[in-house]
């Protein structure tokens, strides 16, 4: 993991990189294409965190059950 200290003047809606930048409502695998390899997304349906290996809408893994 990366660590990357802030020093933009801390914007409170931004989240840390080991946590999700979007959400999307069930699996994003096959609908959502990814911004960059490393991209986080919850499933909102079911709860689940997903990473992008790729940049293609096929690189989701699920990072948590």
């Amino acid at each position: 993991m990366t660590w990357v200290i802030d020093k933009s003047g801390a914007n409170p809606t931004d989240k840390p990189f080991d946590q999700y930048n979007r959400t999307n409502a069930g699996s994003p695998l096959g609908s959502v294409t990814p911004q960059y390899a490393g991209e986080r997304v919850l499933d909102t349906t079911n709860g689940v965190l997903y990473e992008a290996l790729g940049v293609t809408n096929s690189t989701w893994v699920q990072v948590t059950p």
